[in-house]
């Protein structure tokens, strides 16, 4: 098997649309609220991004390291109502669970051939 490559943790956003004024101004990797204040993250999504631009951007990366072995979480938080289970399990289309375990399937025959080629 592969070297297991170091990781960190990152903090991605995912703005929801909203109703009313905005709070927030976004670009790439910050927020700024109301005060002017910056907030920094890993990275920012606009309401306009795609639960798959997420996972393409954030999750995938991570998949792909838990198949090399590593020890990987992906968690969303939140207050309530915020999207949390919209980003995890999906709304109209297939949420990050659904996208991970997809990955997971695929990348199963090439994980199973290394293990097989490490026990050997």
């Amino acid at each position: 098997m592969e070297e297991v490559p170091d990781c960190h943790i990152s903090v991605a956003v995912r703005l929801r649309p909203t109703q009313g004024p905005v709070a927030w101004e976004s670009s790439q990797k910050f927020l700024v609220d109301r005060s002017g204040e910056r907030w920094h993250f890993d990275q920012v999504f606009g309401p306009r991004a795609s639960t798959w631009d997420l996972y393409e951007t954030s999750v995938q990366h991570v998949i792909d390291a838990f198949c090399d072995g590593a020890t990987c979480t992906i968690f969303a938080c939140g207050p309530r109502a915020s999207g949390k289970t919209f980003t995890m399990q999906g709304g109209d289309g297939p949420g990050l669970v659904q996208l991970a375990a997809t990955h997971i399937w695929e990348r199963a025959p090439q994980t199973a051939a290394h293990l097989r080629d490490d026990a050997g």
